[in-house]
C-alpha cells in the first residue's frame, strides 16, 4: 500500500527527523481511515475496469457469498460477494494496518516524540517550549540528570532562549543534527552542557527507530530456512554484519586475516607457557612433599646426605619466610585465595598433590 510504504521508507532512513516522522505517522493514520470510509467504491471501479481491459471474468458482486468450506452458522443469507470483499478483505486489511500503527506508536511514544519536537530549530522561537523540555526530562530522562541538574536545566534553557534561539544563524538550521553540530562549532555546547545533553539524547531516537525497523527487515533475508538451525550467537553476528553493512564494507579482509594469524601465534605461545607452568608446578610440588630431595639425597654420597637434608630444610624455611614477607606487602595470596596463611596454603598444596 502506497500510504504505509512512504511511512515505512521514511522510518528506515537513518537521518529521518522526529517531526517529519510524527507528521507522516499522523497523516498515514488519517489517510488510511479516509481510505476505509470513502475509497472502497473507487477501488472497486478501478478493479472492474482492470478486469475488463485484460479480459478477466468478473463475478456477480450482488450474488450471495458462499465460503469454500460452506456457509457459516452466523453468516447472513443476504451476505453478498461485494460485502465479503469489502468487509472481510478491504476493511480487515486497513484495520490491521491501523492497529499496528497504534501499537507501535502508542500514547507514550507519541508523547515522547511530541515533547522532543520542542527542541526542533526549524520553527525558531515558536517551537521552543521550556516547559515541554523540562517535562521531557522528568518523564523520560530522569536517570540521565540529577535533581540539581534538573533545577539548573531551566536556568540554562532561559539563557539558551535569549542567546541561542534569537541568534540569526539559528533560523538557518533545518534539523536537530544541524543544531547539535552548530552548538559544537560555536562552542556553545560547553556553555549549555545540560541543553546539549538533552539534544544528544533526543537525537538517538530516530537512529534507534531506524535500526529496529532495519533489524526486522533483515531477519526475513538472513534467517532463511537453510539457516534456521544456526546458533543464536552466530545469527546475531550475521545480522549485525548485514544491518551495519556500510561499516562492514570498510573492514579489510587482509586485516582480518592478520588478526587471526596473530591470535594463532598468541594461542601457541599460551600453550607453551601452560606446558612450562605445569612442569614448574610439578617440580615445585616434588620439592614441597620432599620426594625430589629424598631422591637426590639417596643419590648423593653417604657423607653428604645429612648436610643435604639440613640444607633443604633451611631452604624451605627461607622460602616460606620470603613468601610471608612478600604476601604481607602485596597481599597476593589474599587476593587470589582469600587467606593470608602461606603455610596453610603450602600444606593444602601438598595434600592436593598426594591425592
Amino acid at each position: 500500500m502506497a500510504i504505509t510504504d512512504l511511512l515505512s521508507q521514511a522510518l528506515q532512513c537513518q537521518s529521518q527527523d522526529i517531526l517529519n516522522a510524527m507528521h507522516l505517522i499522523s497523516s498515514a493514520k488519517v489517510l488510511l481511515q479516509k481510505m476505509r470510509d470513502e475509497k472502497w467504491q473507487n477501488l472497486l471501479e478501478n478493479v472492474i475496469s482492470f478486469c475488463k481491459a485484460h479480459n478477466i471474468d468478473i463475478p456477480n458482486m450482488n450474488a450471495c457469498y458462499i465460503a469454500r468450506q460452506g456457509r457459516a452458522r452466523n453468516q447472513e443469507d443476504n451476505f453478498t460477494i461485494e460485502q465479503h470483499y469489502r468487509v472481510n478483505i478491504f476493511y480487515a486489511a486497513i484495520d490491521s494496518q491501523l492497529q499496528e500503527l497504534n501499537i507501535r506508536f502508542n500514547d507514550s511514544s507519541v508523547e515522547l516524540l511530541m515533547l522532543s519536537s520542542a527542541l526542533d530549530p526549524r520553527e525558531g522561537y515558536n517551537s521552543f517550549r521550556i516547559d515541554d523540555i523540562c517535562q521531557l526530562v522528568d518523564k523520560f530522562y530522569r536517570d540521565d540528570f540529577t535533581d540539581n541538574e534538573k533545577i539548573y536545566l531551566r536556568v540554562q534553557l532561559d539563557h539558551y532562549n535569549y542567546n541561542v534561539v534569537q541568534d540569526p544563524e539559528f533560523k538557518n538550521l533545518s534539523s536537530l543534527s544541524d543544531l547539535c553540530q552548530w552548538l559544537v562549532r560555536t562552542r556553545r555546547s560547553s556553555i549549555y552542557p545540560l541543553v546539549y545533553r538533552i539534544i544528544v539524547l533526543v537525537l538517538t531516537l530516530p537512529v534507534s527507530t531506524a535500526t529496529t525497523e532495519r533489524f526486522f527487515s533483515a531477519m526475513r533475508i538472513v534467517k532463511t530456512r537453510l539457516r534456521n538451525k544456526m546458533d543464536d550467537d552466530f545469527l546475531t553476528d550475521t545480522l549485525i554484519t548485514y544491518i551495519e553493512r556500510d561499516i562492514a564494507k570498510k573492514i579489510s579482509m587482509e586485516s582480518v586475516i592478520d588478526d587471526f594469524r596473530d591470535m594463532k601465534e598468541r594461542a601457541a605461545f599460551n600453550i607453551y607457557m601452560l606446558i612450562f607452568g605445569r612442569v614448574l608446578l610439578g617440580v615445585g610440588i616434588g620439592f614441597a612433599n620432599q620426594s625430589v630431595p629424598l631422591y637426590l639425597s639417596e643419590m648423593a654420597p653417604p657423607k653428604n646426605r645429612g648436610a643435604f637434608n639440613i640444607g633443604f630444610q633451611v631452604c624451605v624455611a627461607i622460602a616460606v619466610l620470603s613468601a610471608n614477607l612478600l604476601n604481607y606487602g602485596t597481599q597476593k595470596i589474599k587476593c587470589v585465595r582469600g587467606t593470608t596463611d602461606v603455610q596453610a596454603e603450602l600444606d593444602d598444596l601438598i595434600r592436593a598433590s598426594s591425592i
